[in-house]
This record gives structure tokens, sequence and C-alpha cells, in this order.
């Protein structure tokens, strides 16, 4: 049955690579590919784009100067309106709510938290590639539970999962929303309501772009046109879907047996920054933390070692590959090593790994079809491998007894 239907994918394929080949023109002559998110790399990162971004339009305070009509808009879409006062709101990045708790229940910070005067809130957890934390909506819906609404938003809409949720139920604890659907159809509300403000409303498209970007969304007229391919191409469509991400995490899989072999070739070599160290790879490629740890002897003792994460594209850092010094349980840090680049508690330094000045994202189509090249993977993998044994270099003297 597949090889009757091979003509009936190809000729899927290409008039979706049309659709897309149409856009990027449509793109360059509207001069949509200059983009600040872009030029600043800050496609990916929660923090300092999409929950300052966000949070900003849904601030009645915000610099925008368009007072409630963001935010009544964006309630107006999840059915909320009539339960928050938004000519009292305020919105809050990282809100601090208190130390976690032993059994992670309680405390932490939401991504962006809305309260009005009355003291009802909206907590939001936003995820882009970044995996979930364990009872992480646990630890929002107990936030004023009886006076909070909690919203898990993600590219595409996908649950958050059992670790994060416990015995939670969607739609009676928690909402679930997506960049690709609700937040773009909001952020075109957006740009009508900006009609008269140029520089918000073009802003606002700038980042509409990147959300469409990131989650590979067409503009509308592409996009209804994809959508009737899918539906007369249902069974090829679901075939290429699942193939998708089968290749996918094959190339992610190919990177990390590479560049791990590697790094055994140069302990083997007689590497002198790399004596005494183990190599090993920990967690299959699909999850959060897929890694490499490089432990030593010392490692026993100092309970810090060094690892490389996340071959899976998701995790710490917004998924992010970085080369990192981790602490475990009991670890102690000198006060020199206080002045690291912490990522977390337990990375309390790493370096982003990058390829061609671009920092690797195993979640990036960009950077695995590089993959698919065999000198590209080497030079991809040899590159690797000097920042990793660089960092080592330098901060070896961190793991030792």
């Amino acid at each position: 049955m597949i090889a009757n239907n091979i003509p009936n994918y190809s000729n899927l394929l290409k008039r979706v690579k049309g659709l897309i080949a149409y856009q990027d023109q449509l793109a360059k002559a509207k001069g949509e590919t200059f983009n600040v998110f872009d030029i600043l790399g800050l496609q990916t990162n929660e923090v300092r784009t999409h929950s300052a971004f966000i949070a900003e339009l849904l601030n009645p305070a915000g610099s925008h100067m368009m007072e409630t009509v963001f935010l009544d808009s964006f309630l107006k879409r999840l059915n909320h309106q009539a339960n928050f006062d938004t000519k009292s709101a305020t919105a809050i990045v990282e809100y601090y709510i208190g130390p976690i708790n032993k059994d992670q229940t309680i405390g932490g910070r939401i991504d962006i938290l809305l309260r009005d005067g009355t003291n009802q809130t909206i907590s939001i957890e936003n995820k882009i590639d970044a995996g979930d934390q364990d009872k992480q909506i646990v630890r929002y819906y107990n936030y004023k539970s009886d006076r909070n609404t909690v919203i898990y938003l993600t590219k595409f809409g996908d649950e958050p999962s059992e670790k994060s949720k416990g015995n939670l139920v969607k739609g009676k604890h928690y909402i679930t929303i997506s960049y690709q659907n609700d937040i773009l159809d909001w952020l075109e509300d957006c740009q009508a309501l900006a009609y008269d403000q140029p520089i918000v409303r073009e802003s606002i498209k700038q980042y509409k772009i990147l959300i469409q970007k990131i989650t590979h969304t067409l503009n509308n007229e592409e996009d209804k046109e994809l959508n009737a391919l899918v539906m007369q191409h249902l069974e090829e469509a679901s075939y290429i879907s699942t193939k998708y991400h089968k290749v996918t995490n094959d190339l992610k899989q190919k990177f990390r047996k590479a560049l791990l072999e590697e790094l055994q070739s140069k302990i083997i070599d007689g590497d002198t920054d790399l004596k005494g160290f183990t190599l090993e790879s920990k967690k299959d490629i699909t999850q959060v933390h897929a890694a490499i740890w490089l432990e030593h002897d010392d490692s026993k003792v100092s309970k810090k070692w060094f690892g490389i994460e996340s071959f899976s594209g998701k995790g710490n850092g917004n998924g992010v590959l970085y080369v990192g010094l981790f602490a475990g349980q009991g670890a102690n840090l000198s006060e020199s090593d206080k002045e690291f680049d912490r990522l977390n508690i337990y990375w309390p330094h790493h370096r982003k790994l990058s390829f061609e000045n671009q920092t690797i994202y195993l979640s990036n189509d960009s950077i695995l079809k590089k993959m698919i090249k065999e000198d590209l993977l080497k030079k991809m993998v040899d590159g690797c491998t000097t920042q990793i044994i660089d960092f080592i270099k330098e901060n070896r003297r961190c793991i030792e007894a």
C-alpha cells in the first residue's frame, strides 16, 4: 500500500514545498525577513522574549498605552472576561510565590501572573521547548486555588506531563492553550485593535511572524490551502507526520552517538584534558534531559561532574545544547564557583554549544538539516568536541575532591 501511494506522498510534499516557497517570496517582498527577535537571537527565550512580550501586551499599564484592550481581547478568547476586573489588573513576569516546599507542591515562580484589584489571579505557565518540572502545575494550582485560574501555554496546545499536573484535571483545574492557534489569533486581534498605533502594530506583527516561524504556521491564505491539502491526503499526511518524528529523532541520536564516540576517541588517544573521565549516554533521545555524562573518580567525592544536554531539543535553557558543570545533592561550591554562568540550582555553570555562529537547538529544523550531510555532521561534532574540551579544561578544578 505504501509503495502504491508514493506518488501521492511526493505530490503532497511538492505542493507543501511550493506553499512555503511562496510565503518566503511574499515575506521578502514585504520586508518581513527583517525581524528584531531573530536578529537578537531571542526566538525561543521564554522569559526574555515570550513571557516579557505577552505580559507587556496584557498589562493595562503597559508601554503600548492601549490600556485594557489587549487584555480584554485575551480574556474574551478564554471566555473569562466576566470574572476578572481588567481595569485594576497588573501583569508580572517571573512572579515569586515563595520557596518550594519538601514535597514540591507549593512555591516557586509563575511565568506570567495577572492579578486584579479584587485579588483574582490568572497564572500562565509558558512552555516553548523546556520540559515540565515536577509538580509545576500543582504548585500553580495551589497558589490561591479558590481565586486562581491556571493556564498551560505551549506551542501546540500539549497537555502537561503527569509529573507536572499530578491528579489535576484539564478543564477543571487548568486550561491548555497554544501559540499556534490561541496566541496567533489573539495577536491578529491586537494588530487590528492597534490599527492607529503604527509602532505598536508593527511590533506585534514582528512578534506574530516569530510565532508563525516557531510553530511552522503559514499566513492565512496559504494556511487554508495547506489545511485543504491535508484533508485531501489525510493518510499520506499522517504517515509523513509519523515519519518526520522518527527521522528527526534518528538524526538527534546519530549526532549524540557520533559526539560520544569522538569524545571517547580523545580519551583513548590520551587527551590530557579528558584523562580519567568515563562517558555515558543518559536517557532516551526522546526524553527531555537526554544527555552525555562525563564522570571522574573525583566526582564520587565532590558530587560534581560534567554533562552535555539536551539532545532532545527540550529541557533546561529552553532546549539549548550546552556543556555544563552539574552539582549533585551535597555538592559544595567555592566562592569563585558562584560567579559562574548559572543555569539553575543543579547547573551552577554552563556554556552554550554553537555551530557556524548559530547556537545549537536540536528542536530547530535548520540545525537538523545540516546533520543530514555527513561532512557538516562531522564538522559539527568536531566543533562541539573542541568547545566541550575547552570548557572541561577551564573548569576541571571544580570537580576535584
